[in-house]
């Protein structure tokens, strides 16, 4: 095991690409690029490694021209940042972008303080920082990274920009880039009705592959489907790498449909456990009554609740008078990976072809079922089907997509990254892709690779990771995981090390442990392990 192991698993990204030779580090870039468009964060991530790669002397060519390509990525994304286009005109100087790095110095007021106005909003602590950045702007109002922080602080809440927008006053040069920063702005918080007017009005040369990628799913919230293909397909012809935006259009031309006839057809049992969640597992049946899942027959397992769980669970017989209802009370909580293999190994599961598990706190679009029969009818190879989850809120935020392998060394097991950071859903990932793992809030496996394949592993009780493992071994063994983001499902408590609730150490602790255990797990076919994303 790497002796950083911790401190990698504490820094995210960072942490495990300082991990990494030069050359995995473009191996991970990569996986990186085949799961999800570059942002802000990842961008940076990559940008400081490789800058310390090259100062260490060890950048080959294919490194230096990828350093390129985040700096024009983050230069869409950030065009009045100094540091940033500075690096870029080290690389490919251009007259226009040396006369905006004067412009853009020429109007910053000399404000020490807005590094750390800038740190706090990126922290949430926007009641603090707005009021002072809003003083700042009333004072100099052509300062463009004052506006641009205060624009950084409406996107973290999802909201179009507040009444400081009309105190800026943006110099002529920069007006276009600023038009560019705002449209993205209204596209990544899903406003077409602000946001199209602006697109149209924007130049050619302002119309990057991010642009179009927003300006197509603003068309097509807005109902026009083939403008939104049109710039999609422009987009690619910029960037062909981005594998998102290949997937998204060929949904758009060739959509998966819900298939309703096979909720009849294909018998499906639904599974739930639940532990000492009452209130929310009573939300999760409510909207499970609302969803059209035919006469699917529904199993409970109460996990020893010392709460109202049970009585929440013997509800269910009344909101679903059409659907048979089986309930498990156990004297004690078994944890997940357990609570699973109860409800699997019955002769009731072998009965039909799939079965689902949802978790306790979930809220599921009403024609989930459809499109998971759907997707599973079409791909015979795929043993397991999962949705694109998101956390409560207007407009949603994505919580978990999709995983691949990251890292997969004889000291390091890493899984990429499971959604782009800070990012709403703008639709862009509503596709239908393999990958090797998705979340287990809410997904469906064919119950004959159920049959054929090992249980949910115990060792990571009492939660976390045990799906992560049973994907892999799913996939080891030639089954497809799909990803299905026509589907979205809305987990009010996100898990793992990654989740947005205040942890406690024993947490941190059982969620490391069981990233620990999945390492050793796996370290006697790790060459399997590293072969498995030739294919996706």
């Amino acid at each position: 095991m790497h002796p950083d192991y911790f401190s990698i698993l504490r820094n995210g990204i960072s942490g495990e690409l300082n991990a990494l030779e030069p050359h995995e580090v473009l191996l991970h870039f990569r996986n990186h690029c085949g799961n999800f468009l570059l942002d802000h964060p990842a961008i940076n991530a990559y940008v400081l490694r490789l800058l310390a790669i090259n100062t260490a002397g060890a950048m080959d060519q294919e490194g230096l021209e990828i350093l390129a390509y985040l700096l024009r990525k983050n230069e869409q994304l950030d065009p009045f940042e100094p540091q940033v286009l500075r690096m870029l005109q080290q690389i490919s100087p251009t007259a226009e972008r040396e006369k905006r790095i004067r412009v853009v110095e020429g109007v910053r007021s000399p404000s020490p303080q807005l590094s750390g106005l800038h740190e706090m909003v990126q922290r949430f602590a926007f009641n603090q920082a707005v009021p002072l950045l809003e003083t700042q702007l009333k004072a100099t109002p052509h300062d463009i990274m004052v506006a641009d922080t205060l624009l950084l602080a409406d996107f973290l809440q999802g909201v179009a920009p507040g009444p400081w927008l009309d105190d800026f006053q943006p110099v002529k040069p920069l007006q276009p880039m600023w038009n560019r920063k705002l449209f993205l702005h209204y596209a990544g918080i899903n406003d077409w009705v602000l946001g199209l007017p602006i697109f149209h009005q924007l130049p050619p040369s302002e119309r990057g592959e991010y642009v179009l990628n927003g300006g197509a799913e603003l068309f097509l919230k807005a109902g026009d489907r083939d403008r939104a293909i049109a710039l999609y397909r422009e987009s690619l012809e910029l960037d062909p790498t981005q594998t998102p935006v290949r997937l998204r259009m060929e949904e758009l031309l060739t959509p998966l449909q819900p298939r309703p006839d096979l909720i009849g057809s294909r018998p499906t049992a639904i599974y739930l456990y639940t532990y000492n969640k009452a209130d929310q597992f009573r939300q999760t049946l409510e909207s499970l009554r609302q969803t059209e899942i035919g006469l699917s027959p529904i199993s409970i397992l109460v996990n020893g609740c010392s709460d109202d769980s049970l009585a929440v669970a013997r509800s269910a017989a009344a909101l679903f008078p059409n659907n048979a209802v089986d309930i498990i009370d156990l004297p004690v909580n078994i944890g997940a990976p357990a609570a699973r293999n109860w409800l699997i190994n019955r002769e009731h599961t072998w009965k039909h072809e799939y079965a689902v598990f949802l978790d306790d706190d979930v809220f599921l679009q009403r024609d989930w079922l459809a499109w998971f029969l759907a997707a599973m009818e079409d791909h015979p190879k795929a043993a397991v089907v999962g949705c694109k989850v998101l956390d409560p809120g207007t407009p949603a935020k994505y919580q978990y997509l999709y995983r691949s392998m990251a890292i997969v060394r004889d000291d390091l097991l890493k899984l990429s990254l499971a959604r782009p950071s800070r990012q709403f859903d703008t639709g862009l990932y509503d596709f239908l892709r393999p990958t090797r793992n998705v979340m287990g809030c809410q997904h469906m496996f064919r119950t004959s690779a159920l049959h054929r394949e090992p249980a949910f592993d115990i060792h990571f009780s009492p939660s976390q990771v045990d799906d992560i493992d049973h994907d892999l071994l799913l996939s080891l063994r030639g089954h497809e995981i799909l990803y299905c983001g026509q589907v979205a499902c809305i987990h009010a408590q996100s898990s793992g090390l990654t989740s947005k609730t205040e942890r406690t150490s024993m947490a941190f602790g059982n969620a490391a442990g069981n990233d620990v255990k999945l390492f050793y797990k796996h370290r006697d076919h790790l060459d399997e392990l590293r072969g498995l994303d030739s294919s996706l």
